[in-house]
């Protein structure tokens, strides 16, 4: 005949099997793969400096730095939309 601890006894180590079981299967990590250069370069769209007064767009091309001895002077394309 079966005792009742017997079956409360079961039912815990059951339950602990259960409970560690999931515990390992949660632990293991996803695997993520970082975007390309290319998917990465969209972040950068749109990421232009902007009046905050009118709101329009002020871009700046670099083209040429001049420099002669301590003096440097950048030659640059201004765009204000």
């Amino acid at each position: 005949m079966k005792t009742p601890f017997s079956k409360l006894q079961k039912l815990f180590f059951l339950g602990a099997i259960l409970l560690f079981s999931n515990k390992t299967v949660s632990q293991e990590l996803p695997s993520i793969v970082p975007p390309s250069p290319n998917a990465a370069n969209f972040h950068s769209y749109g990421n232009t400096r902007v009046n905050h007064y009118t709101g329009a767009p002020n871009i700046n091309i670099p083209i040429w730095n001049i420099s002669q001895g301590n003096v440097n002077l950048p030659v640059v394309t201004q765009i204000s939309g």
